[in-house]
């Protein structure tokens, strides 16, 4: 009687998303986040700081993201520029690093 082939079943890679903190990440959140926060900060700084400080800084982010200065009440899309821009560069970046960085 002829000898049974034994057939092994080969196993499937398993796909798991890797969902932890990583140094890409980190570096996309300070790319995209950098600008406005120090925009902030400095608008808290001349403004003598507490309520007053917190109040304008408040009013410098949204105008970064927003377009409307609410101290002058006027509307620009350059000042815009300041939060969608890092956006903008820290989508790129998480895009060529993604692809540099893929073994």
């Amino acid at each position: 009687m002829a000898k049974m082939k034994i057939r092994y079943r080969t196993r499937r890679a398993k796909s798991r998303r890797h969902k932890s903190f990583t140094l890409i990440k980190g570096m996309k959140i300070a790319i995209a986040v950098a600008p406005v926060a120090a925009d902030a900060v400095a608008s808290y700084q001349a403004n003598g700081g507490g309520s007053k400080g917190a109040s304008a800084a408040l009013g410098a982010v949204s105008a970064d993201y927003t377009g409307y200065n609410a101290a002058t009440g006027t509307f620009a899309v350059g000042n815009m520029v300041k939060g969608y821009v890092p956006l903008a560069g820290a989508w790129l970046f998480g895009k060529v690093a993604s692809r540099v960085l893929r073994v």
